[in-house]
């Protein structure tokens, strides 16, 4: 797995309960100034390999991984590739066929507009009798006919739906994506991306030094600060919210499709004014 976001994904906490739980090797790709080539994952891949673990899009700094390549390079050596895609879905396009992704999970609180507490996952088709569920419940079964252990169960995506759905979360769900397919998302990711670009220009160009690769096709954007705190009191008073981490001396940025242009010249301006 990568480390760009090591202090803040769940996905790591995750891994490392495995590695302590079941005795596996944990390996981790360092990051090389903001951004984790595939030839970096290559180092720490071999036969030993089980699988490759990363976020599509970094929350820390917006890096696109190089999905299709790392998943190749996991097939190389007959491992799987896992995406954790919450900073993707519903900002730029992505096709899970055409990565050859083998299994996506994804919550719905981020640029779907669903609600927190609700989540969707993807696994290949072809990968469903090799990754059984690992909780279980009513929904598995195809039918209550003949004795309890008799009722079949099901072999497709539904073999993982153990529990009573979030009916009111799944309603907001479908509004979220109901709203992004009348925007378009090609439209919808156009507009985030270039935003994202002209936040990265606009503060290469005030000098500060930035976490996020250039030209990178997400709408997140991170620079590194030298005096968070005077910038999170500028930027409060100016009421524009971004992230600023001041502990960690950084500022993240993710423009949505409701901010234009003139917003991002009022936030260029205030950090002008503090650089």
């Amino acid at each position: 797995m990568s480390i760009d976001d090591l202090a803040y994904v769940s996905d790591f906490v995750l891994w490392q309960h495995y590695e302590q739980a079941h005795d596996i090797e944990l390996r981790i790709v360092q990051n090389q100034e903001g951004a984790v080539p595939v030839e970096a994952f290559a180092r720490q891949t071999d036969k030993r390999t089980r699988l490759i673990s990363i976020s599509y899009v970094s929350h820390h700094n917006g890096y696109l991984h190089e999905i299709r390549s790392l998943a190749d390079l996991a097939h190389a050596y007959g491992a799987y590739l896992y995406t954790d895609a919450i900073q993707a879905v519903g900002a730029i396009p992505i096709d899970v066929r055409a990565d050859d992704v083998d299994v996506l999970a994804c919550g719905t609180y981020k640029w779907v507009f669903g609600p927190f507490g609700l989540a969707f996952l993807y696994v290949k088709e072809e990968l469903l009798d090799r990754i059984p569920p690992n909780k279980f419940g009513f929904l598995q079964r195809q039918n209550f006919q003949g004795p309890f252990r008799d009722w079949p169960a099901h072999h497709t995506a539904k073999q993982y739906e153990y529990g009573t759905y979030n009916f009111g979360g799944i309603y907001e769900f479908g509004a979220g994506l109901d709203y992004i397919e009348s925007i378009g998302l090609a439209h919808l990711s156009t507009h985030i991306v270039g935003l994202a670009h002209r936040i990265w220009d606009g503060l290469n160009e005030l000098g500060y030094r930035m976490y996020t690769p250039q030209h990178n096709q997400t709408p997140i954007v991170t620079c590194f600060l030298e005096h968070a705190d005077r910038v999170a009191a500028a930027l409060e008073e100016a009421n524009i919210s971004v992230t600023v981490r001041e502990d960690h001396g950084e500022m993240r940025v993710s423009p949505g499709i409701f901010n234009i242009q003139e917003e991002v010249d009022a936030f260029l301006s205030c950090m002008a004014g503090v650089s």
